[in-house]
């Protein structure tokens, strides 16, 4: 194959600077006849033609790649139907404020767009459309709040420039009198584009970049197609070149026909003769030929980012296949966040505060960065931030309204025999619960106090003051914690020294020490007891989607 020749990029464009008067008259000119906090934009002459825009690659040729090559269409195929898979959510607000709403006006529309497709069915022929072709189209019927979502041919739906840049309309041209639709009516599904001109507009499709290859790949189809439709000889008889026999045109038949019975059967021939056999393998052409079909095929496969395992070609090992369906799905997020803005677009005709979303948590090839984000929000919250806020921070928008905040929230895992010994004051609002939470870190620093105290490191009297003043506690809740801590119980020390001469061994804990550990836990259940709200916690909907419940563990 012959080498592409060298890219020759321009040499750099000298700019005149001018004298330095002329650019300080420039300078001067500029600053008098600059816009400031402009209120409109105008893109250009070229787009208020009122002209509808046409796309600058034939649309129907574009689409029809999807039956004439295999593996476009395996590649169009198998997103397209992934990304319709994919549940839809629908979220009201942002950050920690966002609500999940799983039981949506917009979420009924978009699983029937229309009375005879459903969501899969649609969404992947839009998918096709705005892959292959660059642009897909999706029509709002019904006034205000829509009851239909109607697809329309890119082919034939062109959006018309307004002068600020956007689409002024689109207009659909059928069979019949074209039709101009409102741009806010129409749900336009499109890739990014290089133009500069009004064609900008529309976006380009996966088979204009692939056009050089696929073209190359299907004239060179058809060659091997001519070819194998003319028989070629895959082995030649002839006489030796010493012999004088000179066969003719009956020895000759004889000879063929033998050796075709030969092949059919045993695969031998025998003859009464010395015979020449020159066999006739593959030409380097045809070596040629197969290896651009294969370069073909990485092509197509890395314009639409699917691995090979995905069209059913075979992996190097399961650890590459698995870290190909990664990133595989990672580009899909992309794809998936393009269409969701579309969805958008339909949900806010029913509320101005909705936007759709996928649901990626049944996505298992997401779900290890999903787990990294999670323990981090384990460490935002250990470090005093609300889990609602460290939840959002980190991307989990759609945390469940049943999961309160780590500061109201009941530790998992609680029994009845788990209470503290002494009497506790029941919280009397989840207000007051949380003012008076504490996170992991806190808990750890209220241990060391009790430790200390029964180590005779600190007095009682400074221990139950420290708790109160550095974990907001009143004095009565802190003496209950404290218990018999420094007054009647005191840890010795002396006991855990390993004194029978054994290095390395682990010596046997005191029972000062057991005790001093059962306190200890006394301590954790007591002030997580705190936590807990005097309201019940609301439940959690069925569909819940981040479990926080070994969070509670830790924290704890």
């Amino acid at each position: 194959m012959v080498a592409p020749a060298p890219l020759l990029l321009p040499a750099p464009v000298e700019q005149p600077t001018g004298s330095w008067l002329r650019r300080l008259g420039d300078r001067l000119a500029r600053a008098l006849s600059l816009t400031s906090q402009p209120a409109h934009h105008s893109a250009g002459a070229d787009y208020g033609t009122e002209t509808a825009i046409r796309a600058d690659y034939d649309v129907r040729q574009a689409l029809s790649a999807y039956a004439g090559f295999p593996f476009v269409r395996a590649c169009a195929e198998v997103v397209a139907l992934d990304l319709a898979q994919v549940p839809l959510t629908v979220m009201r607000g942002r950050g920690s404020a966002a609500e999940r709403v799983d039981d949506h006006d917009a979420l009924y529309l978009l699983e029937q767009p229309t009375s005879w497709q459903d969501r899969v069915v649609w969404e992947s022929q839009l998918a096709v459309w705005w892959m292959l072709a660059g642009d897909g189209y999706g029509l709002m019927l019904g006034g205000r709040r829509p009851s239909s979502l109607t697809l329309m041919h890119p082919a034939r739906c062109n959006p018309i420039p307004g002068d600020w840049g956007g689409p002024a309309a689109y207009r659909y041209e059928g069979m019949g009198p074209s039709v101009d639709y409102d741009p806010a009516d129409v749900m336009h599904l499109r890739g990014p584009s290089w133009q500069d001109d009004p064609r900008s507009l529309r976006g380009t499709g996966q088979i204009q970049t692939l056009h050089r290859t696929l073209s190359a790949d299907h004239a060179a189809a058809r060659g091997w197609e001519r070819q194998t439709a003319t028989p070629r000889p895959g082995v030649i008889l002839s006489p030796v070149e010493d012999s004088a026999d000179e066969w003719d045109k009956k020895t000759r038949k004889a000879i063929a026909d033998a050796y075709k019975a030969s092949v059919e059967r045993s695969g031998i021939l025998v003859t009464s003769g010395l015979v020449n056999v020159t066999t006739l393998d593959s030409s380097l052409k045809d070596a040629e030929w197969l290896g651009g079909r294969n370069f073909t095929r990485e092509e197509i496969l890395a314009a639409f980012g699917v691995p090979p395992t995905k069209v059913g070609l075979p992996s190097a090992n399961y650890a590459t296949a698995k870290e190909q369906d990664k990133q595989y799905w990672i580009r899909q997020s992309g794809r998936m966040a393009l269409i969701a803005g579309g969805y958008t677009k339909v949900a806010r005709r029913f509320d101005p505060r909705a936007r759709v979303v996928y649901d990626t948590s049944g996505i298992e090839a997401l779900q290890e960065s999903r787990t990294d984000r999670q323990n981090r929000v384990v460490v935002w919250v250990e470090q005093g931030v609300p889990l609602a806020e460290a939840a959002a921070f980190e991307g989990f928008e759609d945390l469940p309204e049943g999961v309160a905040p780590v500061e109201a929230a009941k530790p998992a895992g609680e029994t009845e025999e788990a209470k503290p010994a002494g009497p506790v004051e029941p919280v009397a609002d989840a207000d007051k619960a949380q003012d008076t939470a504490l996170n992991g870190a806190q808990v750890s620093a209220a241990k060391e106090i009790i430790q200390d105290v029964a180590a005779g490191l600190l007095p009682y009297d400074s221990g139950v003051s420290m708790l109160q003043v550095f974990f907001n506690l009143d004095e009565a809740t802190a003496k209950t914690i404290m218990g018999p801590v420094g007054k009647s119980f005191f840890s010795d020390t002396t006991e855990a020294a390993d004194t029978d001469g054994d290095d390395g061994a682990a010596p046997e804990a005191s029972p000062r020490q057991v005790a001093v550990a059962a306190l200890t836990g006394r301590l954790l259940v007591a002030l997580a007891a705190r936590r807990a709200p005097a309201v019940a916690p609301k439940p959690a909907p069925p569909t819940e989607v981040i479990d926080f419940e070994g969070f509670f563990k830790e924290s704890a």
